[in-house]
């Protein structure tokens, strides 16, 4: 009686006799080639919804929000869905500004006034007068948060 090659499975010629016992040994090798696979791939999709577990606890958001300051509203809220740790906010020019939460208020250079912060659920932006701001009306701002 000849083998297959790789999984060594019985070949059962036409000039052989009858006889369950081959039959019953391919079905035991696959049984148990079939069990170890089914074990390999619990333990692989265990690992990886572990993984992704972890992934998913670390957000990352980027998107545009359009600044809507005006005299009696200068400071806009950017809604998130959660607290971010770090927020970068980038102007058309594409000069930069950033917040952590470690620091919890980011000042402009020039100016003793915050501009970007992290608050509650997301960040604020703030326009200045007569000066630079994230939140100059009807502007489009980019931004980037983390988790």
């Amino acid at each position: 009686m000849q083998q297959t090659e790789t999984y060594n499975l019985n070949l059962i010629e036409t000039t052989d006799t009858f006889s369950p016992a081959p039959l019953n040994q391919n079905a035991q090798l696959l049984e148990n080639a079939l069990a170890a696979e089914t074990s390999a791939r619990t333990s692989a999709d265990g690992a990886l919804d572990q993984r992704v577990t972890v992934l998913e606890a670390r957000r990352i958001v980027t998107g545009i929000y359009t600044g809507s300051s005006s005299t009696d509203y200068p400071t806009k809220f950017v809604n998130l869905g959660f607290t971010p740790k770090l927020v970068l906010c980038f102007e058309r020019t594409l000069s930069s500004v950033m917040a952590a939460t470690d620091t919890d208020i980011c000042y402009h250079s020039s100016q003793s006034n915050w501009i970007l912060r992290i608050v509650e659920n997301g960040f604020e932006v703030k326009q200045i007068p007569q000066a630079a701001g994230y939140n100059m009306n009807g502007i489009r701002y980019k931004f980037l948060a983390i988790l």
